[in-house]
């Protein structure tokens, strides 16, 4: 997932990330897309930026097909860097 890699490499403007799994999901020939998002934890208030370190959940929804697909999923940082951004 091309926003999951943006993600885990730094990038936390929510936009970006949203725009990155909708042309994911464009570029397949028979998706619909009815929505994407990332949302707060706590209170699923859209986010237009992540804070590092917080687990966010991103939501998605649309029709491949016939097929009603809703997908989530939580984007927290899977690896830690340091301040020079090596592996911790």
């Amino acid at each position: 997932m091309q926003a999951r890699a943006a993600y885990d490499e730094g990038e936390h403007n929510a936009t970006h990330l949203v725009e990155l799994v909708r042309s994911t999901i464009e570029a397949q020939p028979l998706a619909r897309i009815d929505y994407v998002s990332l949302n707060d934890a706590e209170n699923l208030q859209q986010l237009d930026r992540l804070d590092r370190g917080t687990a966010r959940p991103a939501f998605a929804g649309g029709v491949f097909g016939k097929t009603r697909l809703i997908d989530n999923v939580v984007l927290e940082k899977t690896k830690t860097h340091d301040a020079a951004g090596a592996n911790a």
